[in-house]
């Protein structure tokens, strides 16, 4: 016997010749594939329909009519240049030598040295004096030369750097001026047997190059370049400000009897507050060179 052959298209013989199709067989046939076809159409589409007017509003923000152009690396550099000019504007030498001033400089040290050189003869005094004004000033001025590089190396941002120094030194500085009502300690006598072991610590760290001092040159040195000064005046300023801490170490017992401890305390207080304030202003700073930053790449 021969088999079936089974045609798509209703035009043709569903089966044998000789044999009867049944009407209801037949109208199965033709009519099903076509009508599944539909069905799946219909669903499809309203599938589609429903994410479409879902979508509406995300399709229409990912797809914007005019393409985001990023600015080159040259504008980068222009807008920047105009930022530090607006934000430093006046900011000259002598800014710069009062904030190393309250940060680095001299009158935090004649307590302090004084003090610890108490029962010292003074030849020790004099060594003491030396050896720390010649290891704070190499170290310092290494800091300032070789700072720059390695926050560029570093890929460190100077916003960062500025907002970093500023929290750094806003903490230390409210906790000198918030000493300032706590009860005097019983601990705080000079040695007994001083030596020249009191150099690097504690009369180099943190008596003079103090960390938030070494903050403040490192994020000055990497903006310097940016700010219309001479680029030595940085060093200069920084040799100055330790001869200085040389001068007020040698001649600090005379010191004391001109200026009176309550006076020290005093000019500690106003300078802790200042260094609060400078602190802040570095955070602020920080926070406009990247809101501005972010103001000229987006608009």
């Amino acid at each position: 016997m021969k088999r079936l052959k089974l045609f798509t298209l209703p035009n043709k013989p569903l089966v044998k010749k000789g044999k009867k199709a049944s009407p209801a067989r037949f109208l199965s046939s033709c009519l099903l594939p076509p009508a599944f076809c539909l069905l799946t159409l219909a669903i499809a589409s309203v599938c589609f329909t429903l994410i479409l007017g879902l979508n509406t509003t995300t399709m229409a923000i990912a797809t914007p009519s005019e393409p985001i152009v990023f600015p080159s690396s040259a504008e980068i550099d222009a807008k920047t240049q105009v930022l530090f000019e607006q934000l430093f504007e006046g900011f000259g030498t002598v800014n710069i030598l009062i904030i190393f001033l309250l940060t680095l400089g001299p009158l935090k040290l004649i307590g302090t040295f004084a003090k610890l050189t108490m029962n010292a003869e003074p030849a020790l005094r004099r060594q003491l004096a030396l050896r720390s004004f010649g290891i704070s000033t190499l170290v310092i001025l290494g800091v300032a030369l070789l700072s720059q590089r390695v926050l560029r190396s570093w890929q460190i941002d100077v916003s960062a750097m500025l907002m970093t120094t500023g929290i750094v030194l806003f903490l230390v500085a409210l906790r000198t001026v918030l000493a300032q009502y706590n009860p005097p300690t019983t601990n705080n006598t000079a040695p007994v047997n001083p030596s020249l072991e009191l150099t690097l610590n504690p009369l180099v760290f943190p008596s003079i190059l103090t960390p938030y001092g070494i903050g403040i040159v490192v994020t000055l040195s990497a903006i310097f370049g940016r700010m219309a000064i001479a680029p030595y005046t940085l060093f200069l300023l920084l040799l100055l400000v330790m001869v200085l801490n040389l001068g007020a170490m040698l001649a600090a017992r005379p010191l004391l009897y001109l200026i009176k401890p309550i006076t020290l305390r005093i000019l500690g207080f106003v300078f802790g507050v200042m260094q609060v304030a400078l602190g802040l202003d570095m955070i602020l700073t920080g926070l406009k060179i990247e809101a501005i930053a972010l103001k000229f790449l987006v608009g």
